[in-house]
């Protein structure tokens, strides 16, 4: 399959992703790519939702997106972006590369320490482990 011409920008919507955007953002200018943004999250309703943001509602999760969006001097009505939602943020990011081939996938770090270093946090860790895809990890 060949590459599409564009850079895939995994968040999860915090303030430690906006520098894998802006170092996106930049690469996609200087090299003439489109940019998609994708945010993955739970499926509302998901048992297995562990953490209090799990069941978010979709209005909710693409209002925080835009305004994620707006803070990096974008505007949110011109830029791809996608929320996938899995049975957790990893399966939702994976689905969503599958049969994808850009010329760049990033993903914020969110974890500090040597841990955050090695691996990024469990859900970029995932990533990693499960897709023969390059991943660029910022922070």
């Amino acid at each position: 399959m060949a590459r599409d011409n564009s850079i895939v920008v995994a968040t999860d919507l915090c303030e430690n992703c906006k520098a894998a955007a802006l170092y996106a953002i930049e690469k996609s200018q200087s090299e003439g790519l489109f940019l998609e943004f994708v945010h993955g999250s739970y499926s509302p309703g998901n048992p297995d939702n562990l953490p209090p943001e799990a069941d978010r509602l979709l209005p909710e999760i693409e209002a925080t997106f835009r305004d994620w969006l707006v803070g990096l001097g974008l505007n949110p009505d011109t830029v791809r972006k996608h929320v996938i939602q899995g049975r957790n943020p990893s399966s939702a990011l994976l689905h969503f590369l599958s049969g994808k081939e850009p010329e760049a996938f990033v993903m914020g770090k969110t974890r500090t320490g040597l841990g955050g270093v090695l691996f990024g946090n469990r859900v970029s860790k995932q990533v990693i482990q499960e897709t023969q895809m390059p991943i660029t990890i910022v922070g």
